[in-house]
């Protein structure tokens, strides 16, 4: 997720993704809408730049 004009742009693998996409990305989180929410609240800090990692355990993806 980046900034651009004031609006977040969603990215993956250098592609411009759109809410939809990114939201069925977040799919494996219980709640996508709000985990979104959350990550646009955070790209609007002029100073942010810290990246964000999501991970899963080994057993979480073998389920």
């Amino acid at each position: 997720m980046a900034r651009h004009d004031g609006q977040d742009v969603l990215l993956k693998d250098r592609r411009r993704l759109s809410q939809a996409e990114f939201t069925s990305l977040l799919g494996a989180d219980d709640e996508p809408d709000v985990l979104l929410a959350q990550l646009s609240r955070l790209n609007t800090f002029d100073n942010a730049g810290d990246p964000v990692v999501f991970g899963a355990s080994v057993k979480e993806l073998a389920s």
